[in-house]
């Protein structure tokens, strides 16, 4: 058979002109086509008189010829169940991925026995894609060594012409900041080049096993003898059908499928390339079949050889253990917030269909939501922001970027200071303060201070805010991108927004404050996805998508 293909089309001719010629000898294409030669004397048209039925339910076929029937099955061969065995039969090696040798004596016994004849279809050009096998722990970890790598070093160059633009006016921490910047990139691109590396090492067999990837399908044809009432010959195929899968079984340990094509049933002959054949195929290496040529009593071998499926290297699947939270999250109570979804899987991002409603109330113990640039952050804000204006509650926003500000419609309950860059709000936080000191004690939520970026906003009272204004009903929603960015006096809060971490330290910190095994799960959150912990509302930590805000 050509080694070489090209289109299906032209795979379709070249592969009818050496089934012509190997039935007919070499040349007899070209004479076929030569119509000026005429036909020669003593040649007469042949053909045989075939009727075929076909049983769909029972997968096997009668041919009929002058009023006689021949009953016909097909198997193929799908995986070795009894590797063992198999090696200790044949003299066959699975070392490493599949080692296979000795096919020709694998086939050769196939070849003996009275109930089938083995057909080999193999084929250079796969009819499916393979695609490397990454594993996701390695993946995520050069996806965040990457995005801190490229935070880091924005900074630093944002900081370093800054500082090359006004030599005498800069802040005298400019020099320092920009180090600590610097040092933080470059521990980052370390780390990226060393994932690269492991990356590469995992995927050096992937590409040696793919250049000499093959797809092949064996395919067992099983015969009845010649009978006279076709009853009868539908309940022999049956029964040798089973007998030969048993026999396959038990002598060559290879466990087998019916073949419920009608096409490949009838035609052993059948092209490689269709459609009917893609779903048997499965993958071989070429080295595993040195020297093997086809033998007319193996029926027809279109190529090399024959192998069970080839599964390329895997990483190990992570148990997450995650916490299902109970149906008492998602009860819709006065003056709850709905955020979002349960997470029944962050690596494969399942979602359950299951509403979480957040007590409002809960606030008064404050809150903060941690997470890098781009994740989410101030949309996880804005949930409780517009939840707690329906509610009647009161919201004051503190937002140096705008990006709150301007989703925000305008709203007699919200009073929105937009500060533009870094700004002291301590004399404002004060005011808040000192109304809210005459109120009374209450365990309701009556007022919401929302401070974005935090570590842009300077407050000295922030502390003292926090610790004495919650039992007035006023709570704090902090939100900020590093844990260390804020004083170690206020991160004891309520409830903890945790939508991805900026380093392994505070992926540590996040462990120790949870005490829960999904917390190692924080690395890996998409967009819009959070890790919810609020002791005095839920006991346990779990994740949710949030909703999106119309």
């Amino acid at each position: 058979m050509p080694e070489s293909f090209g289109s299906p089309w032209d795979d379709y001719h070249k592969w009818r002109k050496w089934a012509y010629e190997q039935r007919y000898g070499p040349g007899s294409w070209d004479g076929k086509k030569s119509e000026d030669k005429g036909m020669p004397v003593g040649l007469i048209l042949y053909q045989l008189d075939l009727k075929k039925y076909w049983d769909k339910e029972k997968a096997i076929g009668i041919i009929e010829r002058n009023n006689r029937f021949i009953g016909v099955a097909c198997l193929v061969a799908k995986e070795v169940v009894d590797k063992e065995s198999f090696v200790r039969r044949f003299g066959l090696s699975f070392e490493k991925d599949v080692q296979w040798r000795g096919v020709s004596g694998l086939l050769d016994h196939f070849s003996r026995s009275p109930l089938f004849k083995a057909v080999l279809i193999t084929m250079s050009a796969l009819p499916f894609k393979i695609e490397p096998d990454v594993p996701e722990e390695l993946r995520g970890r050069l996806n965040w060594a990457r995005r801190n790598y490229n935070f880091h070093k924005s900074i630093a160059d944002g900081l370093r012409q800054h500082i090359q633009a006004h030599p005498s006016t800069h802040a005298p921490h400019h020099p320092k900041q920009m180090k600590e910047e610097q040092d933080h990139a470059r521990k980052f691109l370390q780390l990226m080049k060393s994932v690269e590396t492991q990356i590469n090492e995992h995927l050096k067999n992937y590409f040696l096993i793919k250049e000499n990837l093959f797809a092949t399908a064996l395919f067992f044809y099983v015969y009845t003898d010649v009978k006279e009432d076709a009853r009868e010959c539908v309940e022999e195929i049956v029964r040798r059908r089973y007998s030969a899968k048993m026999e396959i079984s038990k002598t060559y340990f290879v466990r087998c499928d019916d073949v419920k094509d009608p096409i490949i049933i009838f035609n052993p002959e059948f092209f490689p390339l269709c459609d009917e054949a893609k779903k048997y195929y499965c993958l071989a290496l070429a080295n595993d079949c040195a020297g093997f040529t086809s033998d007319k009593d193996v029926a027809i071998a279109l190529k090399h050889m024959f192998t069970s499926t080839l599964e390329l290297p895997k990483e190990e699947e992570i148990e997450e253990q995650i916490h299902i939270p109970s149906e008492e999250v998602s009860i819709e109570k006065p003056r709850s917030a709905f955020l979002g979804y349960v997470v029944e899987s962050v690596i494969k991002k399942k979602v359950k269909k299951m509403r979480v409603y957040f007590p409002l109330d809960v606030l008064t113990g404050h809150a903060i939501i941690y997470g890098r640039t781009r994740v989410g952050k101030s949309f996880a804000s804005l949930i409780l922001i517009k939840e707690a204006l329906k509610n009647g509650i009161k919201v004051v926003v503190f937002d140096p970027h705008g990006t709150l500000a301007n989703k925000l419609e305008p709203n007699p309950l919200l009073e929105v200071n937009f500060t533009r860059g870094r700004v002291d709000v301590s004399k404002e936080l004060q005011e808040i303060y000192e109304e809210a000191s005459n109120w009374s004690e209450t365990n309701e939520l009556r007022l919401l201070v929302v401070l974005d970026e935090t570590r842009l906003l300077k407050a000295k009272n922030l502390v003292y805010c926090i610790n004495e204004l919650g039992k007035r009903g006023v709570g704090f929603v902090l939100i900020t991108q590093y844990s260390t960015s804020i004083s170690p006096e206020v991160r004891n809060v309520g409830t903890y927004f945790i939508m991805g971490a900026m380093s392994e330290t505070e992926i540590e910190r996040f462990k120790e404050v949870t005490l829960h095994p999904s917390s190692k799960l924080i690395t890996r959150l998409p967009r819009a996805f959070s890790f919810i912990f609020s002791p005095y509302w839920y006991p346990e930590p779990f994740f949710v998508r949030h909703r999106k805000i119309d």
